[in-house]
């Protein structure tokens, strides 16, 4: 499941923790089901999701499976997702009309009932989906490319596999950047045996040129409102509370931070978040789609805030005046 997990974060965002199904919840199953399907639960929006991985490479059987599903959802009363190595377009046409969820990893996820289809993306070179947006650990890429200030041009010096390793992705996830990058035509890949990334543009004609293309992503994945700041782990200040580092903006009344989406799953899963609503809370707490941590190593300041350049694209299209005259400030401390 190990690539399943991989493909939900790339496509989606999301960080998915995987853990065996509960014994009970499958005991009144037959015993076909256990050996035909390795079972898995998750949760993807919210929602748990029992993932139904086949076991066999034989063609599918779409009349029993549809009876499989049935019987999985009646026993453990989640959702039921069909994980399958390959799938032909005639059993892909049945399972869209039946409305039934399925991941072909690497090619196709159709979750009719999470509202998410994204169509199969084919390996043939003629038939090369075309990207309009950076992924998240593009994202990352470009950003801690244009805030280097060291002069040891860290993005650019390093093998993609460094920097995997530097950035904290697996290489599976960097390669997808990479892919994702040439798409958009930010940079080339050279060299034989080891990778490095050449930009085609200087950092301010980057900048400039992503922003006039409108490639970059929100960084917040989503907003979570709690009554106290978790301790467990160290935050950055973001959002409307990060604008008076880097403007003239007062500090806010209500308080951001910023966490990383696979920090913030871990302290989820761990029950040390207590959830309210808006108009109650003192601290909200914003779920990036990348580790805000990793774009503030290179910046020469002692600052407690989330990045400028990340700032600004968290903040942008903002209604709010005074908001809109820091973003301006933002954009200019930064010296190119």
């Amino acid at each position: 499941m190990k690539q399943l997990s991989q493909y939900i974060e790339e496509v989606l965002g999301l960080t998915l923790n995987l853990e065996p199904v509960a014994p009970h919840l499958m005991s009144g199953l037959p015993m076909y089901l256990a050996e035909s399907y390795a079972l898995t639960s998750g949760v993807l929006f919210d929602k748990q999701i029992v993932f139904a991985e086949l076991r066999s490479a034989e063609p599918l059987n779409i009349t029993a499976t549809e009876k499989h599903v049935l019987l999985l959802r009646n026993a453990s009363k989640k959702t039921i997702v069909l994980v399958l190595p390959e799938l032909s377009s005639y059993v892909r046409k049945y399972l869209i009309k039946r409305g039934i969820n399925f991941i072909v990893p690497d090619k196709q996820l159709f979750l009719p009932e999470l509202l998410i289809d994204l169509k199969e993306e084919f390996k043939h070179p003629n038939h090369v989906k075309k990207t309009s947006k950076l992924l998240p650990s593009a994202q990352m890429v470009v950003l801690y490319h244009i805030l280097d200030k060291s002069n040891r041009n860290i993005i650019e010096n390093n093998s993609l596999k460094d920097l995997a390793h530097l950035l904290e992705y697996s290489a599976m996830a960097l390669t997808k950047a990479s892919e994702n990058l040439k798409q958009l035509e930010i940079i080339d890949v050279v060299g034989e045996r080891e990778k490095f990334f050449r930009f085609k543009m200087t950092r301010s004609e980057l900048w400039r040129d992503l922003q006039n293309r409108k490639v970059f992503i929100n960084p917040v994945l989503k907003q979570v409102y709690l009554d106290m700041k978790p301790d467990q782990v160290f935050m950055l200040q973001s959002n409307v509370s990060a604008l008076p580092e880097y403007s003239d903006m007062n500090p806010s009344r209500q308080k951001f931070f910023a966490v990383d989406k696979i920090q913030y799953y871990k302290m989820e899963k761990g029950r040390q978040l207590n959830e309210i609503y808006q108009s109650d809370a003192r601290v909200c707490l914003e779920v990036w789609k990348y580790n805000p941590l990793k774009l503030v190593e290179n910046l020469n300041n002692v600052s407690s805030a989330v990045d400028p350049l990340s700032l600004y694209l968290s903040l942008l299209g903002s209604k709010d005046e005074r908001i809109e005259m820091a973003l301006e400030q933002v954009e200019n401390s930064i010296v190119w």
